[in-house]
């Protein structure tokens, strides 16, 4: 298998860069969004901080500042201080000759966990930056969209027939993770709703990924696993056709990833016992955001 892959499937890009005085103040930073679905109503924002030469800035205090834009004019209309956190995982790396190693992934990113578009079209978020004794900002363009394409907050989870270990007996059929076994494959979404009892799904390729996060995301979510035991259901699924693309390097969709109509990866869906879905995480996610939201799906 060549270490390039060729890629079939129309991706939303994931990480955005604009560059440097596109828009907003001038400064030495570059903001960066690792999300590519935002939608009217209320939105998760994730994002990185990148120096000129392409350096992250870790742990600064930031504001966000989101802007309404019609053509050259722009309007203010919310503002909020974002929230920074690291996650770290273990990723497989290919090389050309096809020899795999692993690399321990720590990455830190910044979000704001809540704003609300209140109308489709162009919008501008604004970054300030205070690092020492600098202070910057930097702008990025969203697309809101008047609707969700991924299975949205509120939507009933779809019944996924996603394939298990016991179905199989072959854990390398179903994932990517650089690990021997896990307990993401014990059971399948359409199992886990007919259970009637909360779980998080994760839709992931650690191997075969498009946006560089997939290995520390589905890391977290067998480390909260471990945590939760019986009291919620654990699932991943990798989003792509692992036979193309290990024999060939195509990265084609498979049924579950168009059933939850995702344009890109990693998501990670956390779903009520009632069958809908409670939180939604494209991109990177943390330990607290997930656990909050899981903690929340198991509130009585």
């Amino acid at each position: 298998m060549t270490a390039r892959l060729r890629t079939i499937y129309r991706l939303v890009p994931v990480v955005l860069l604009i560059a440097v005085g596109a828009c907003g103040t001038e400064g030495p930073y570059n903001g960066a969004l690792v999300a590519g679905e935002f939608i009217v109503g209320d939105n998760r924002v994730p994002f990185v901080l990148l120096d000129g030469e392409g350096a992250r800035l870790e742990g600064a205090a930031v504001t966000v500042r989101f802007y309404r834009r019609d053509g050259n004019a722009r309007e203010l209309r919310a503002e909020a201080a974002a929230d920074y956190y690291e996650v770290e995982g273990i990723t497989p790396h290919v090389h050309e000759d096809g020899f795999v190693h692993q690399h321990m992934d720590v990455r830190g990113y910044y979000v704001v966990p809540r704003v609300q578009f209140d109308e489709p079209g162009v919008w501008e978020a604004e970054f300030e930056v205070t690092a020492g004794d600098a202070e910057a900002g930097r702008g990025a363009v969203l697309a809101v969209q008047a609707s969700p394409r991924a299975v949205s907050v509120g939507e009933p989870a779809p019944p996924t027939r996603n394939a298990t270990l016991a179905q199989t007996g072959d854990f390398t059929a179903l994932s990517t993770r650089a690990v021997g076994l896990d307990n993401l494959h014990e059971v399948s979404v359409a199992e886990a709703l007919g259970a009637g009892k909360p779980f998080v799904v994760a839709f992931a390729s650690p191997r075969f990924c498009s946006t560089g996060v997939c290995g520390p995301v589905t890391d977290l979510v067998a480390e909260l696993q471990g945590a939760y035991g019986e009291r919620a259901a654990f699932i991943h699924i990798e989003p792509w056709d692992l036979q193309a693309a290990r024999e060939n390097g195509r990265l084609v969709p498979s049924d579950a990833m168009r059933e939850w109509r995702l344009p890109s990866e990693p998501w990670v869906y956390v779903v009520g016992a009632d069958g809908r879905v409670g939180a939604r995480f494209e991109g990177i996610v943390s330990r607290g955001e997930l656990q909050d939201a899981l903690d929340a799906a198991l509130a009585p």
